[in-house]
This record gives C-alpha cells, sequence and structure tokens, in this order.
C-alpha cells in the first residue's frame, strides 16, 4: 500500500480525500444476499479440484497468509468446500516463464521463492494481478473482489484462466489480462491515432517547442514519501524494511508564456463562449451555454445568528459554469486537440493524453464517486475538462484536482496502476495545463483574479497573475484556488483546464512537469526547508470542517473513583451503601489536577454517595452549581444488588449466566435493566442540553455513563460492556451545530476513558488480542521526535507482538521512530489486511492517519458507513480496541487518550 503524502494544515483536501469511503458495504459480503442464487453455479464448481489464486507482480509474501485466510472464511460462507482448501500462491521471478499447468503440477517447487528473474521474464509497470484458475476460482471472484478490498488489500486486476492460458507462461497470461484491462478502460499511454493533430493554427507563425519561455518554476510542499520501484516487485518496496526506500517529494508548479498564440487563444475563448460573444465588454459568459450553478465556494460564517443563537453558515454563490453539453462539445475541439499536441510537444519522454475520467470511479461507473461524496444521490461525472468564468463577488475553495494515492480502491485506474504518490516511477503523473484566455489587452494588476498556490506545511503561499494565452501547468495533487476578479475589471476571466496523465515512456522515468533545460526551481516554503510554527498545526480529524463557534455544547463525563463494593467485588447498582476508598480519593484527586484548568458552567452529579464525593473533590473551590440528577445513577439491579458476584451465580444462575453474556435481553424482578437504562441515558441528555452553559462536568458511573456515550453516538444497549469506563476515568463529547439546520446538531467524541496512568496496562501476559492505534496524522520535524517519544513512553510496559503502518508516510517515519527507541526485535511492517491482523493474540500496534483509526473502529464496532462514527483524533493519541473481553466481539477500551504526551 502506496502512502498519501501527509498535510497537516488547514484541513488540505490531499487529507479530505480521504473522507471518501468503499461504496462497498462494510461487512455486508455481496454473497449473503445472493447465496441462493448462486448454489448451483457453486456447487458445481465445488468439484474442481484443480482451483488456484495466482498472485503475479506487486504481492509481498506477507500478504499470502491472510489472504488464504479470506478465501476460505468466503469459501465457508458459500458452502464451497473444495474451494476451502484452494492454493492461494505468489508467483515471481523465475516461476513468471513457467505455464500455470507446469507451476501446479509441481514441476517446479513453488515453495522457494525469489524476487528476481534470470529468465528475463517482465511484466508491465506496476502490474499487480490476481489470476483464477478452476470454476470454483472463478466463481468465487466477483466476492473475493469486493471482499479483498474491504480487507484492506490493495488494488489488482483480476483475470481469470481459458483453457488457451494453460499452456502459455504466466508472465504472458498476466501481460494480456493487464494489456486488456488498459484497452477495455481507455488506459493506454500511446494516444490513438485520431487523436493526433499537428500544432499549427492558422494565423499563427510555425510553432516549435523552442518558442516557449519560462515565467516561473516552483517546487513547494516537500514530503518524504515512499519510492516504490516502477517494476514487478512494488511490494517489496513498501513491506520489507530492508528493502524500503523513501525519497524526498515535491509537487511542482510552471508558468509557461508562447505556448498559446493570440490566434489559437482567441479560437479558445470562442468556443467556450461563442465567437460574436462581446468578451471585453459583457460582466457575465453567455447563456444558456453557461450555467451559474456550480458549487465552488465554502460555506463561512455570516456572523448573524440564528433564532437558537448559535452562528449559522452563509451559503456562497453559485459560479459560472459550461452545461455537460457545451464541456462535451469543447473537448472534442480542434482548438482543444491543438494545445494539447503542443503540451505534448513540449514532453517528448511521455505519452499525453486526457485523464481517464470514467477509469478513476468506483467500478468504473460514470458519476459514482460525485454520489458517494455528495450523498444527495447527485451522479456527475469526474471532469477532464473545467472552464472557468469567474466574476466579481465569486468564492472559491482550496482543492486539489486529482490525488492517485487516494483513488478509489475499485477504480479500475487503482487496479492497475494501484494507489501511489503523484511523481512515482513508471506511474502516469496527473498534470492539470490551465490557460489564460482573456485578452488581447494585458489582464492589469488592479483586475485581480490570480491563480492562488498553498504550501500547507508553512501555511504560505504564491500566485500566478493572468496574462493572455498564459499556460500554468501544475501537479494536480498541489492545493490552489481560483480568485475572483476585481470590481473594477467588469469582466469574467476566463481560462480552460485540461486534465491530463503523463505516461513515462521508460519504466525508471520519475515523472515531473519540471525539464532539466528550464532552469533551477525555486523551492517554496517546506520545499526550501521551513516549516510551520506548531501552533499553527492541527489534528487531522477528517470527520470535522467547523471551528470552535460552532460548538453547543461539551461535555465531560467522570465515572467515580473506587468504592468499597468495587474493592469487594459486589454488584452495586443503584444502591447507596458504598462510599469512596483510600485509593477512590485519590483518584478524584488526580482528576482534579487534570481539569483543574478547563472551565465549566455547570456539575451535573449522581445523588449516589461514591459519586456525589467524586464530584466534590473535582469541584474543589469552585463557585459555580453542583446539580443532583436521580436519573444519573447507576443501573436499577434490584436483587442483585449488594451481591457479590459469586452470589449472584449461585442465588440467581440463569439470570446471572444472562447478566454476564446477553445484557440486553437479561431480566430480573420482572425488568430489563440494561434497556431501562439506555432509555434513561437519553433522558439524562435532555436536561444537559436544555441548561444554561456550554462547557459542562457530568459525574456519575460506569454503566450509566457508558448508556450516555452510546446514546450519544446512536449506539443502541448491544453495546453495554463495548465502551469502558475505569474508574475516574475521563470521557469528552462534544455537540456542534449542524451547517444545515439550524435546530440539528451532531456529535463529536473527542476522547474515551482518559486517565492520569499510562493507557497500556493489563496486557503483559498476552491472554487479550489487543489492538494499540496511534494517530500518526500530521507528524514532522522536531514535534515528531517528541510524539515518538511519549508513544514510547506509552509502550515500554507492553508486550508487543508487531508493529504495523498503514499507507500514510508519517504512519511509518513515526513507527520506525519509536521502533527505535524501544529496540524491538522486528521492525514495523506495512499492513496488508488491518482487521486481520489486528485481531490476533497478544499486542499489534498500527501506526495510522486519523481516517484508518475512524473506519477499524467502525469495523470492530460493525458500525455501518452510513452509520458512522464522529470522532476527533490527535497526533499521537492511542486508541485501544480489545477483541476477546466479549466472546469474539470487540470492546474500546479508550479512544484519542493522550496523556502519555504531557510530562
Amino acid at each position: 500500500m502506496i502512502a498519501a503524502r501527509p498535510s497537516p494544515l488547514c484541513q488540505s483536501p490531499k487529507r479530505v480525500w480521504n473522507k471518501r469511503r468503499s461504496c462497498l458495504s462494510r461487512k455486508d459480503y455481496s454473497v449473503r444476499g445472493c447465496r441462493d442464487r448462486n448454489r448451483l453455479e457453486l456447487a458445481a464448481a465445488a468439484n474442481e479440484t484443480d482451483g488456484a489464486v495466482l498472485l503475479i507482480g506487486g504481492w509481498d509474501e506477507s500478504e499470502v497468509e491472510p489472504l488464504t485466510e479470506l478465501v476460505r472464511a468466503l469459501a465457508e460462507d458459500l458452502e464451497v468446500s473444495d474451494a476451502v482448501g484452494m492454493l492461494i500462491t505468489r508467483v515471481v521471478g523465475d516461476r513468471l516463464a513457467v505455464s500455470a499447468e507446469t507451476l501446479l503440477s509441481n514441476r517446479v517447487d513453488v515453495g522457494s521463492q525469489t524476487s528476481t528473474s534470470s529468465s528475463g521474464a517482465t511484466l508491465p509497470p506496476a502490474t499487480r494481478c490476481v489470476l483464477l484458475r478452476g470454476e470454483a476460482a472463478k466463481a468465487l471472484m466477483p466476492y473475493l473482489r469486493s471482499e479483498m478490498y474491504e480487507a484492506g488489500f490493495s488494488p489488482a486486476v483480476f483475470g481469470a484462466f481459458t483453457p488457451a492460458h494453460d499452456e502459455l507462461p504466466l508472465v504472458e497470461v498476466a501481460t494480456t489480462i493487464v494489456l486488456a484491462h488498459e484497452a477495455y478502460w481507455d488506459l493506454q499511454a500511446e494516444p490513438k491515432e485520431d487523436d493526433i493533430v499537428p500544432t499549427s493554427w492558422p494565423g499563427e507563425k510555425e510553432w516549435t517547442p523552442s518558442d516557449t519561455t519560462i515565467a516561473l518554476r516552483v517546487s513547494t510542499d516537500k514530503a518524504v514519501v515512499f519510492d516504490p520501484p516502477a517494476g514487478d516487485d512494488v511490494s517489496d518496496a513498501v513491506t520489507s524494511p530492508e528493502a524500503s526506500r523513501m525519497r524526498e517529494d515535491v509537487s511542482n508548479v510552471l508558468a509557461l508564456d508562447g505556448v498559446v498564440g493570440g490566434a489559437l487563444r482567441k479560437a479558445l475563448l470562442d468556443t467556450i463562449t461563442q465567437p460574436d460573444w462581446p468578451h471585453e465588454t459583457a460582466d457575465r459568459p453567455p447563456t444558456p451555454r453557461w450555467e451559474r450553478d456550480t458549487d465552488d465556494g465554502i460555506g463561512v460564517d455570516s456572523r448573524e445568528p440564528s433564532s437558537s443563537g448559535a452562528p449559522q453558515l452563509r451559503v456562497p454563490p453559485k459560479s459560472w459554469g459550461l452545461s455537460d453539453e457545451a464541456l462535451e462539445e469543447v473537448r472534442r475541439s480542434t482548438p482543444l486537440r491543438t494545445f494539447l499536441a503542443r503540451i505534448s510537444s513540449l514532453y517528448p519522454e511521455y505519452h499525453v493524453r486526457m485523464m481517464p475520467a470514467d477509469a478513476l470511479e468506483p467500478d468504473g461507473v460514470p458519476g459514482a464517486m460525485s454520489s458517494t461524496l455528495d450523498g444527495d444521490g447527485s451522479q456527475s461525472r469526474v471532469g477532464t475538462v473545467v472552464a472557468n468564468a469567474a466574476v466579481y463577488g465569486d468564492e472559491f475553495k482550496w482543492h486539489l484536482d486529482w490525488d492517485p494515492s487516494v483513488s478509489e480502491a475499485t477504480s479500475p485506474f487503482a487496479e492497475r496502476f494501484g494507489r501511489y504518490v503523484n511523481r512515482s516511477k513508471g506511474r502516469p503523473l496527473f498534470v492539470s495545463a490551465l490557460v489564460y484566455l482573456n485578452g488581447p489587452n494585458p489582464w492589469t494588476p488592479d483586475m485581480d483574479a490570480e491563480t492562488m498556490f498553498l504550501d500547507p506545511d508553512t501555511g504560505t503561499g504564491f500566485f500566478v497573475r493572468p496574462a493572455p494565452g498564459r499556460v500554468i501547468l501544475m501537479e494536480q495533487d498541489v492545493l490552489h484556488r481560483v480568485s475572483p476578479p476585481s470590481k473594477s475589471a467588469g469582466v469574467p476571466r476566463y481560462s480552460l483546464v485540461l486534465k491530463l496523465c503523463f505516461y513515462p515512456k521508460t519504466a525508471t522515468t520519475a515523472p515531473t512537469v519540471a525539464r532539466d533545460g528550464w532552469g533551477e526551481p525555486t523551492r517554496f516554503g517546506s520545499a526550501s526547508g521551513l516549516s510551520a510554527p506548531p501552533q499553527l498545526l492541527q489534528n487531522d480529524s477528517q470527520r470535522l470542517e467547523y471551528d470552535k463557534t460552532d460548538v453547543i455544547k461539551r461535555v465531560t463525563l467522570v465515572r467515580h473513583g473506587q468504592s468499597t463494593w468495587n474493592e469487594e467485588g459486589r454488584l452495586q447498582g443503584s444502591s447507596d451503601f458504598s462510599v469512596l476508598t483510600p485509593k477512590g480519593e485519590a483518584q478524584a484527586e488526580i482528576t482534579r489536577e487534570m481539569l483543574q484548568d478547563k472551565r465549566f458552567d455547570v456539575c451535573f452529579r449522581s445523588p449516589l454517595a461514591r459519586a456525589s464525593r467524586t464530584a466534590e473533590v473535582i469541584w474543589g473551590s469552585r463557585s459555580e452549581e453542583m446539580v443532583d440528577v436521580s436519573d444519573l445513577r447507576e443501573i436499577d439491579l434490584y436483587s442483585f444488588q449488594g451481591l457479590l458476584k459469586e452470589e449472584g451465580k449461585k442465588k440467581h444462575g440463569e439470570s446471572y449466566a444472562a447478566w454476564k453474556t446477553d445484557p440486553v435481553n437479561f431480566e430480573i424482578d420482572g425488568h430489563f435493566p440494561v434497556r431501562e437504562l439506555w432509555k434513561r441515558g437519553a433522558d439524562c441528555w435532555d436536561t444537559i442540553l436544555e441548561a444554561d452553559g456550554s462547557d459542562v462536568l457530568v459525574v456519575a458511573h460506569n454503566a450509566i455513563n457508558q448508556s450516555m456515550v452510546a446514546n450519544a453516538l446512536g449506539l443502541g444497549p448491544e453495546y453495554f460492556r463495548r465502551l469502558v469506563q475505569s474508574n475516574c476515568g475521563l470521557t469528552t463529547l462534544v455537540f456542534r451545530q449542524s451547517s444545515t439546520d439550524e435546530n440539528a446538531a451532531f456529535v463529536v467524541l473527542e476522547q474515551l476513558n482518559q486517565t492520569r496512568a499510562a493507557p497500556l496496562a493489563g496486557n503483559a501476559d498476552m491472554t487479550k488480542s489487543r489492538a494499540v492505534l496511534i494517530c500518526s496524522s500530521g507528524s514532522q520535524g522536531a514535534e515528531l521526535d517528541d510524539i515518538a517519544a511519549g508513544v514510547s513512553k506509552a509502550l515500554k510496559d507492553e508486550r508487543v507482538e508487531s508493529v504495523r503502518f498503514d499507507d500514510c508516510t508519517s504512519s511509518r517515519v513515526l513507527a520506525q521512530n519509536v521502533a527505535d527507541r524501544l529496540n524491538l526485535s522486528e521492525g514495523p511492517r506495512a499492513s496488508v489486511a488491518v482487521m486481520a491482523e489486528l485481531a490476533t493474540p497478544g499486542s499489534t500496534v498500527l501506526f495510522a492517519s486519523a481516517q484508518t483509526i475512524d473506519d477499524v473502529l467502525s469495523l470492530a464496532l460493525n458500525i455501518d458507513e452510513e452509520s458512522g462514527l464522529n470522532v476527533s483524533f490527535s497526533l499521537g493519541g492511542v486508541t485501544i480496541i480489545d477483541f476477546d473481553d466479549l466472546g469474539g466481539g470487540a470492546c474500546v477500551a479508550c479512544v484519542n487518550v493522550t496523556s502519555h504526551l504531557t510530562s
């Protein structure tokens, strides 16, 4: 898996792309919905004995075992017995030169694998292929593909053997299937014959690349990223610490003059508008060819409170855009094709083609990505041509045009080339070519409308001023935005943008728009070694897009300190016979110190003595009131209350067993305590949210706190005991104003169960399957060393079974830093199947982005994508999931704990 480059500042769109989820339902196996329909087909396939799944190209040996387990589970779910033991093998080196028949008849030793080939067998660059042989394997193919992506495997091209393939060398079979995939999805590097046009244009002298002059050449947005080989052993560089390679990466922007002359510029302008349109005087583009229906702006605080008194977001005006029909006409026009031909002539070392729009969509379905992102059912295709007519008063947001590192796994492009950082060897470079079309009169400085570029690590930027026919070539992962013209400009600023792919003609080329003959680049911002002050860096919660002004309430929940009945092991329920132990008093005092700098408007507390006393200690000398709320009492356990746990087993055998194993349906004295508790937890929120004040402290009990957290997150009583509340553990929830409905709010979990003690304790005997998730988003420079020191402190007493990192560059860097500090016997490795790796005996530590941790939490708790969770993660924050506490279920021990990061 290849890393997305971190951009920690300003919610960079490089991060926002990570919010996209797979269009496949979480853990909703497609086979389960159509099992009966396929029963005859699969039953017939079960008689096959030659089934095999061959992994060709960029596969690592460590992926074979989890993929084998996945195939076995899928075959068992479909009741295809013969597929359970089907051969899964990685084919590299000399094995590529033999046929499947030879390989599978044991005429070649499949156990000895090498990554190099003495036979000269080579695959197309960046190949990662799954070949399915036998009817059982073929029948599983559509389900296997979706389940592999759901499990976190990187994309691959899938293909099935035909009888003609059996005697062919596997390299030929794989190459044939890869090339067929390219042909079907229009991913071939070489342009089609009909796409090739001359660079000349009537009314201009014969154009040559030497007519081009360089107005600006800037490198920006530096990061250290994975540098995978372009050949068939790509994953060796990613998953093997010994073979891994890193490179310093920068994004590039060029401004070129002399590419588009006056006659071609006018032809392009007439093409996007109309030949007789008064471009130099009209204050808008021509309708109905242009429509003012494009959402380019971002909602901003209107500074006018809503009727509820909360801030509200002002919806920005729509901007002008070409209709779909007009865009298609422009895309096929001769002036555009001539412009593209000139760009191609500037870069003879590449095949330059329009970006393969449909192949970038999930499953290649046009419009699928927009419907996933927007969530409103609308479907607009990925655009390869964009025309702009910015006018005074428009508002535009920062964005990037594309980043191949975060492409959808199910997209045909990702299946062919993988998900990689732009500028990776042998892979297409995503480039946007913008040409300014106003003219022939100069666009003067007072007219504004510059194109702005942002270096996210430093929060600084630069701009390019429009000029007639000036061309900007930017690598598409550069953060940028349009700015509107001034009022005095009086006319739209017209431009045309082509979304391109530069396919290197040689696999060893690291593609870039920068050319050696065009002078040394100006290194800007982070590319020059600069960094932002620490206070400018934000955490990487991609679920939140609002600032603190939209907070309605911040609520901190605290469980009471250890009580006498906690110490004795008695079932307390809502009885009021236990009090704090000396240890409980000390815990309350520690919590007071942790919260002493926090401002609270009010404290709501349970009237039970153990909670009431805890609240008194924490509240200290504050003058604000403490309010007793009866509904904050602990769960009502009726006849169970006061019993030692062993007494409960003896007196109420079946009921006690239900209490431990099926608490939702546990019944005692005619009551269902957990169901009653959940109703009461919801009622508590009514009391708290209706009260005055924005910062609230609640001191209560384990079960009632669990029910309140679950209710706030939309989780039912089946989540009882799955959200741990330790004695004096802190949980913080923030209620935020909805941007679309002033009467609605949503909830963000900022942390769950934070205590002063290190979060990692209790698994030294390795009895639990524990996932320790450490947020690495936004790490850089000296700050990274501080974070690594704190994380190492938290991990020092934990018996770590393995250390993994996800496909975020900062994850690998932080993982290696921590591993070096702990002197681990085995270095960190890239994660290839996250959930399968985490739910294994012992403690597995995963350094991951906020989005990955969010996904893991949702999967572990079996929360579907539509419901989702809103969780805020901090750099270095620890989230712990135990997988065996509930008979195989997952229990969240803490979320985003940061106490180990403070001295």
